[in-house]
């Protein structure tokens, strides 16, 4: 698909439609949300579109990432 889609609403649900119009398989989104624990570690819109969206999702955090959470 060469299109580009430019919407002025929430990104969940346009990111939704576009899965459900579409029947994605595989959703592939970047994500670099700072807000909570979670959205640290996967990102707050595509925390959601894991509960929402039918289809699988990858988030991919940015080349020098680090996370702000140490196993011991």
């Amino acid at each position: 698909m060469d299109k580009v889609l430019l919407e002025h609403e929430p990104a969940t649900p346009v990111i939704k439609g576009l899965v459900d119009k579409y029947e994605i398989d595989l959703l592939i989104m970047g994500t670099i949300s700072r807000q909570g624990i979670l959205g640290m570690l996967i990102g707050n819109t595509a925390e959601e579109l894991l509960h929402q969206a039918d289809c699988s999702v990858l988030a991919l955090k940015p080349e020098g990432f680090v996370c702000p959470l140490a196993l011991d």
